[in-house]
């Protein structure tokens, strides 16, 4: 099953799921299956919950869990540097991934063809911490900022956060 094919079947499962859809009776080996790629900690709630409720199989779509989905010898970084999501493409044994979201857009910007269809937070929750003499953001003009990789979700939201402060990528160190 390409990408683009499971990434369609996921978000077709989506609409289902959210609509409600009415529990079905079809025996779980005669549903089409997906693949999805285990996650770990915090990012595996919405399938642990999804898979309590019954939502796949009201949806009429048996979900299997792979475990250790990544086939090849790249981390989900190095992948992301080479342009591609280790779990779904080169040989991932997965149809779909929670993957994290620095990572991903990476994949895309240097070339993976996986494509995203949901998002598990909308509202970020990042701290930004400073010396006691830091008392405003135009204190930070000119001062090192410590940040994670350019493409993570953590860099480009606290990128964002400065520019709506005045503070642009230049202002810093």
């Amino acid at each position: 099953m390409s990408v683009r094919t499971a990434s369609v079947l996921l978000v077709i499962l989506a609409i289902v799921t959210a609509r409600g859809a009415a529990s079905q009776s079809a025996m779980a080996a005669e549903m089409p299956a997906l693949r999805h790629a285990d996650a770990e900690g915090l990012a595996r709630l919405p399938f642990i919950v999804a898979q309590q409720k019954d939502f796949f199989a009201q949806a009429g779509v048996r979900v299997d869990v792979i475990k250790d989905a990544i086939a090849g010898p790249d981390s989900n970084s190095q992948a992301a540097l080479k342009g591609y999501e280790p779990s779904i493409e080169r040989g991932g044994r997965a149809d779909m991934a929670t993957a994290n979201g620095g990572f991903f857009i990476n994949a895309v910007l240097n070339g993976s063809d996986a494509v995203a269809v949901g998002v598990q937070t909308a509202n970020p929750v990042y701290s930004l911490i400073a010396r006691p003499e830091i008392r405003t953001y135009a204190d930070l003009k000119g001062k090192t900022i410590t940040l994670t990789a350019p493409w993570d979700g953590i860099t480009l939201t606290t990128r964002a956060l400065l520019a709506k402060h005045g503070i642009g990528k230049n202002d810093f160190k």
